[in-house]
């Protein structure tokens, strides 16, 4: 306290955000002030501040100050700091995958439908976001089949010979073979754009006309295509279809909290349509209130992803207006924020809390994360305990050796700290691999400062040592274990969880006793839950580097060989091996390969003997 008063008397009584950081020089908590020297004289009144800034500031050893010209600059830097630094007591919003949109391509005689996920997208309109890969999936197959738009790559459409599947299941006019002239398919690109862009009766008027006509002339097979066109429009219509100015533009963000667990569901509307959906479980501590986590939200969420005209949220905000221009003044155009009272806003906002309270009770079947973080703390005799790690082995007779670690907080996984290892341990000649040896690799590399490069970034990381560690075993791995961590001098408690014959863990061993602990109903389903993701991201590390060896070559170790000279060697001589039985001479009348890189590719198979 005396260090935080001492600092805040220097400070000027302007705009800016503020760094608390530990002795091991980890961020604690970033903030904003609209007057620092106010904001951070207020820590050194330790008695009236909450039970976690008293925590906070009991840890701080140093404060960073940034100074900004506004409130507003300072909310916005305040808010990157926090995506960049992940202090441990800031509110945080942990999933930041990028929404996905629909490309109309317009660099291409024939204009392609893609699905496009980044900032850069090519030369076209682009349509969205969708709130998931199946919501913008289904848009996409709507659309294709309403206006028969190619969605196959340039490189398939040079080489292509007659129609794909995509053309017999009606989702594609083929322009790669001639079907339909560059003018007709260019029509249908505009009419596919302008129904994107809200104008939905010109489209259908366009082809309802089309049809009369083709029907006068009596050409009854076209009029069938445009009535199957017509009717995958009116479906398209009739899903979603909400006709007011406001939902042209408009996500709705609602806030459900069940006991002291939060999640935050967000309804994403553009062109009167509903894109998806996807729910968020923001890092937060018990005592934060419905609006600082929702603020936080609105701030951390509409900085990384395009903010729509309209945000209709469910609670009030304490800083509404800074909010909103800040995230205006970050969008570089006007954003409302409303709070939804009545009509449709407020149904639909209503609809999204109760869709986030029951993501909630969904999120862990087994029971309340809470009341299993303290009952195993209890048994196990933690004072407390915040997170746990679990680990896994996977290997197929020695070869492919792999780890993975997944980690769980008290409001669930935490996948941003998800690790896989290549373990070079545990090769035993003639009896596959030795699970001791890997888990004693894993282990050091996880908790040895001197070698563990995530050790070193735990500075800018929330990826903190655990209280508890679960290993994939019996009592030999707990005991190999044992010695690594007070080898290491880690204080975190161990747990072996050894599985039965159905691969679900029966037995839960801890140092120091013999028998097994038992467990309650709800914990043991729980650390079967963490053991089973652990094992997932395992295997699944384990089929990728699997699936990468069976497309190598023998060739590819050869050093001046690329992609190019590997081509020809194949095509020349037909595989790896023939290639390897090849004379200097034979090999020298590839093309692209001289008499030297001949005769390195020789002693790479046929190395000289000294």
């Amino acid at each position: 306290a005396r260090l935080i008063h001492k600092l805040g008397s220097n400070l000027p009584d302007s705009p800016g955000c503020y760094r608390m950081v530990a002795d091991d020089e980890s961020v604690l908590y970033v903030g904003k002030a609209k007057n620092l020297k106010k904001r951070v004289l207020s820590y050194a009144k330790i008695e009236a501040l909450s039970p976690r800034l008293q925590a906070v500031v009991l840890r701080t050893a140093r404060m960073e100050i940034i100074t900004t010209s506004t409130e507003i600059q300072a909310l916005l830097v305040e808010c990157d700091l926090i995506k960049a630094l992940k202090p441990r007591y800031n509110i945080e919003l942990r999933d930041d995958k990028s929404f996905a949109s629909l490309l109309i391509r317009q660099d291409h005689a024939f204009p392609q439908i893609v699905k496009f996920r980044g900032k850069k997208p090519p030369k076209g309109r682009l349509f969205g976001p969708f709130a998931s890969d199946r919501a913008v999936n289904q848009a996409k197959i709507a659309i294709q089949r309403a206006f028969l738009l190619r969605s196959c790559a340039d490189g398939d459409f040079k080489t292509r010979s007659r129609p794909c599947l995509q053309y017999q299941i009606k989702r594609c006019s083929a322009p790669c073979v001639g079907k339909i002239s560059p003018q007709a398919y260019g029509e249908l690109a505009q009419q596919a754009v302008d129904f994107l862009s809200g104008k939905d009766s010109s489209a259908r008027r366009h082809i309802e006309q089309t049809m009369t006509r083709a029907a006068e002339q009596l050409d009854f097979e076209r009029a069938a295509t445009l009535r199957d066109r017509l009717a995958a429009i009116a479906l398209i219509q009739g899903q979603d279809q909400y006709n007011t100015e406001a939902m042209r533009s408009c996500d709705v963000v609602a806030l459900g909290r069940a006991r002291d667990r939060v999640a935050v569901q967000i309804f994403l509307f553009r062109q009167g349509r509903s894109c998806g959906s996807r729910v968020f479980f923001p890092r937060h501590r018990k005592e934060d209130s419905n609006s600082a986590i929702l603020a936080a939200f609105l701030t951390q969420f509409y900085t990384r992803h395009e903010p729509p005209r309209l945000v209709a949220i469910n609670a009030e905000l304490d800083e509404h207006e800074l909010i909103e221009q800040a995230l205006s003044t970050h969008a570089r155009r006007r954003l409302h924020i409303r709070v939804a009272r009545r009509g449709l806003m407020r149904k639909l906002c209503r609809e999204a809390e109760r869709n986030a309270e029951q993501a909630l009770s969904r999120r862990f079947a087994g029971g309340d994360l809470d009341a299993i973080f303290d009952r195993l703390a209890n048994q196990l005799g933690l004072a407390s305990l915040e997170r746990i790690e679990a680990f896994d082995n996977a290997h197929i007779a020695g070869r492919f050796r792999v780890a993975a670690k997944v980690a769980c907080d008290r409001h669930g996984f935490v996948r941003r700290d998800y690790r896989s290892y290549r373990v070079n341990a545990g090769r035993v000649s003639g009896r596959g691999g030795d699970d001791y040896a890997m888990t004693e690799e894993v282990l050091t590399r996880r908790f040895a400062p001197s070698k563990n490069t995530e050790h070193k970034n735990a500075k800018t990381s929330t990826d903190h040592l655990p209280e508890l560690v679960i290993i994939d075993g019996g009592r030999g791995h707990l005991q190999r274990a044992r010695h690594v961590i007070e080898r290491l001098g880690v204080s975190t408690a161990l747990l072996a969880a050894a599985k039965g014959p159905d691969r679900v863990s029966t037995e839960f061993y801890v140092c120091g006793r013999a028998a097994p602990l038992t467990m309650p109903t709800a914990t043991r389903y729980f650390l079967n839950r963490l053991q089973d993701e652990a094992h997932r991201r395992a295997t699944s590390f384990y089929r990728q580097l699997h699936g990468q060896s069976l497309t190598r070559s023998a060739l590819d170790a050869i050093e001046g060989i690329g992609a190019q000279r590997k081509k020809a060697l194949l095509t020349h001589f037909g595989s790896a091996r023939a290639v390897s039985n090849a004379h200097i001479e034979q090999l020298a009348r590839v093309p692209g390969i001289s008499h030297a890189v001949a005769q390195r590719i020789r002693d790479h198979f046929n190395p000289p003997r000294h």
